[in-house]
């Protein structure tokens, strides 16, 4: 579950930075989104907006921020361990199941992508920006 809430400062026209930490507890350990982490909102396409899935709204931006700032250190060196975590928090966060199994299965078809775009250095850099905690 979060324990604290997303803070967020606009820096252009749809990119944030995290100015508070953003932290989430699961078992066995917690996370934290660092301040300073750039956020561009939950990864949608633009033909889902009117069906209330945009990028900025909804129960699902704390997991969607998580979920980018996982992605973007590549936490554990481990694609499914992200999209798992970005799915455990949307359910902590009340997302419905159909909304949460919608987004989960595109992420865990289409993360690649994105995956696969990452540089050793990007991923270094992301790396200031999740800290961890075993409990």
């Amino acid at each position: 579950m979060f324990t604290s809430e997303l803070c967020l400062k606009i820096v252009g026209e749809q990119t944030y930075i995290v100015i508070e930490p953003l932290i989430y507890e699961t078992e066995g350990f917690s996370l934290c989104v660092n301040r300073g982490f750039d956020f561009d909102g939950a990864s949608v396409p633009q033909i889902f907006w009117s069906f209330g899935l945009s990028p900025m709204t909804g129960s699902y931006q704390l997991s969607a921020c998580l979920h980018d700032a996982l992605y973007a250190c590549e936490f554990g060196n481990d694609r499914g361990l992200c999209d798992y975590l970005f799915l455990e928090a949307m359910e902590s966060d009340g997302v419905g199941f159909l909304r949460r199994m919608l987004m989960y299965g595109a992420v865990r078809a289409f993360g690649w992508v994105v995956w696969n775009k990452h540089t050793k250095e990007d991923v270094n850099a992301y790396q200031k920006f999740i800290t961890y905690s075993l409990k």
